[in-house]
């Protein structure tokens, strides 16, 4: 976990800076991906805000949007399944794993959600003509 005064980096595109820990405050600044921000902590009472200085500003922003790493995801690393660790992709970001009991379910097209690769059937290997002769 970060130290107050420690360097954290903006991860989601036009994260506002609020004036108050909810997110109904007043927006003081809108950032984007790659912004360098000081860390000044979380903010005592609101779940999920933090503390953050982006120049002479002093505001909140949540902490779903901070970052330690500079650097963005490329949409490979966001697509890429952890479960089988990169194998295959899913067909949306793997953030909205926890939402599996709705009608939109997020599957590897390698595992499955298995964290193994498929095994090849004994059908699947003749049937692409590999193992002809001729």
């Amino acid at each position: 976990m970060a130290k107050i005064g420690d360097p954290l980096y903006i991860k989601s595109k036009d994260t506002k800076v609020l004036k108050q820990p909810d997110a109904t405050s007043e927006s003081l600044v809108t950032l984007k991906p790659t912004d360098r921000v000081t860390w000044l902590g979380e903010a005592p009472g609101r779940n999920g805000f933090h503390k953050i200085q982006v120049g002479g500003v002093i505001g909140y922003v949540l902490r779903q949007n901070l970052s330690t790493n500079p650097q963005p995801a490329g949409m490979d690393d966001m697509f890429k399944c952890r479960t089988c660790g990169g194998l295959g992709y899913l067909p949306f970001p793997e953030s909205l794993r926890g939402f599996e009991g709705m009608a939109l379910q997020p599957t590897c097209s390698a595992c499955n959600g298995t964290g193994r690769p498929p095994a090849m059937s004994n059908q699947a290997f003749p049937s692409h003509g590999a193992g002809t002769k001729g």
